[in-house]
């Protein structure tokens, strides 16, 4: 379920934000596994955080993603 929200958003953000996602093949995003950093935010969801570079160019950023419950 987390890993179908994140494609979903970053879908979305790809033609709203104009981020050029990485491609799996790219080292882009594949899943997350149980070393994946997330947190807990103020409405209780988990929230997946990526590191600069890691699935999308630096000039992204750290991207985010909240998994609604």
């Amino acid at each position: 379920q987390a890993d179908e929200s994140i494609k979903k958003q970053m879908e979305e953000r790809a033609a709203a934000e104009n981020i050029s996602f990485l491609s799996p093949e790219e080292g882009g995003f594949t899943g997350i596994t149980a070393e994946t950093p997330f947190y807990i935010n103020e409405s209780g969801n988990p929230v997946i955080v990526f590191e600069k570079y890691e699935i999308a160019p630096g000039s992204a950023g750290e991207i985010y993603f909240e998994i609604e419950r």
